[in-house]
């Protein structure tokens, strides 16, 4: 399975559990969401 498959099955998830909501309601037409698969390694 693609990894970026996995990530966005986990936010659908994480979403979906956090605001009540089924994964197609998050899909819908006035359901506006990103994944950012371009992370950097944070600095202090």
């Amino acid at each position: 399975m693609n990894m970026k498959v996995v990530i966005k099955k986990k936010m659908e998830e994480l979403l979906s559990k956090e605001f009540y909501c089924s994964p197609n309601e998050l899909n819908g037409k006035s359901t506006v969401y990103t994944v950012n698969f371009n992370t950097k390694q944070p600095y202090i």
